[in-house]
């Protein structure tokens, strides 16, 4: 078996640098010059490793030290409404739908050091059936 072109380094940098899109799609479509990778690829290697939030904030954690800012958590549902039996899939208001929708819910926190510089430092899935966690615990 081929070992895969993505790695830890690769995604955690990628999350650190976006801001708008978390996805393979996304990943494969800005990956460095001279090498090409597939969203499916990212999938599979996504699907055999776990990326857990100390490996965001071992990158991060050099990015924010000794710098002033503030901290911002961020939730958002990724809308799946198209999707018949996927994990982590709930149903969840969306503020983006103004109504309550399948998808999966994740909160964000990021360092803020000016108006359009954000450093993600942690995120979470929110999955009550697992966690046991309701919007107000």
């Amino acid at each position: 078996m081929q070992k895969s072109k993505c790695s830890r380094s690769l995604y955690c940098s990628f999350l650190e640098v976006t801001s708008t899109r978390y996805s393979a799609l996304s990943l494969s479509e800005v990956v460095p010059e001279g090498m090409s990778i597939s969203h499916d690829s990212i999938s599979r290697w996504l699907a055999a490793k776990k990326v857990h939030p100390k490996d965001l904030w071992e990158v991060a954690s050099k990015e924010i030290e000794d710098k002033d800012g503030i901290l911002v958590f961020d939730d958002v549902v990724i809308n799946k409404s198209r999707s018949e039996k996927m994990e982590l899939v709930n149903w969840q208001y969306s503020g983006t739908e103004h109504s309550v929708v399948k998808g999966i819910g994740v909160v964000n926190a990021l360092w803020q050091t000016s108006k359009e510089e954000y450093t993600p430092i942690d995120y979470r899935i929110w999955n009550p059936p697992e966690d046991g966690k309701n919007m107000r615990s």
